[in-house]
């Protein structure tokens, strides 16, 4: 048993190819995009402030 389960192993370059890329592209935005969501949903009201402010080029940028 062993043997073909050896035998059955391929390497991700033989397995992951555009065209496998391409199925999965929806999968992998839509989980990208609700991380996104969820990170920014935990923003408070003040950080959002801000970032609006700094978009706005109302704060200086001091990096």
């Amino acid at each position: 048993m062993e043997t073909k389960i050896k035998n059955e192993k391929r390497s991700v370059s033989d397995w992951f190819t555009s065209e496998k890329l391409e199925e999965f592209r929806p999968t992998i935005e839509a989980a990208a995009q609700e991380k996104v969501d969820r990170l920014v949903a935990a923003w408070t009201p003040e950080f959002r402030a801000a970032l609006r402010k700094l978009r706005e080029g109302r704060i200086e940028n001091r990096s």
